[in-house]
């Protein structure tokens, strides 16, 4: 036998980012791997779910030699942690919550531009394009025309 098979059962454990190396005494069972586990993750024991190779783990009685290691010597498991329907029903009131507030901020916007632009046209109104003039001589072309109107023109 080698030396690593007696030492006892290598686990690589995943929980979201992280990675963790652990070695269990042979004979071990399921819930000495979950006391470890909440122990590295701080994820209580009721609030783990367990898998290896696609199975979730949930017999307590499961001895960990009995899992099939992958092509190395170790086993590995991921971890998720479960949620409870309390904290569920609260997610989904605050994306609830989110998304109205969302809905009506967009209303609001629509609505106060509409009358805005019905109360005070000049504010939406254009302003005067590239393609007239920029006159630098001080006089406005209606000038000229009320004086040519009133014979000034000479």
């Amino acid at each position: 036998m080698r030396r690593s098979d007696m030492d006892g059962i290598k686990i690589r454990l995943q929980h979201q980012r992280d990675k963790f190396e652990l070695t269990l005494p042979r004979g071990s069972r399921l819930p000495c791997l979950t006391r470890e586990a909440e122990r590295l993750t701080g994820v209580e024991a009721s609030r783990q779910r367990l898998i290896c190779r696609g199975k979730v783990l949930t017999d307590s009685s499961l001895a960990l030699d009995s899992l099939p290691p992958k092509a190395g010597a170790e086993i590995s498991v991921m971890m998720l942690a479960k949620e409870s329907k309390g904290s569920q029903a609260v997610r989904s009131w605050r994306h609830f919550h989110r998304l109205i507030h969302a809905w009506l901020l967009t209303i609001w916007a629509f609505l106060y531009s509409f009358f805005h632009s019905l109360l005070a046209p000049g504010a939406y109104a254009g302003k005067p394009g590239k393609a007239q003039e920029h006159r630098t001589d001080g006089i406005d072309p209606t000038d000229l025309a009320r004086l040519a109107a009133c014979g000034a023109g000479g």
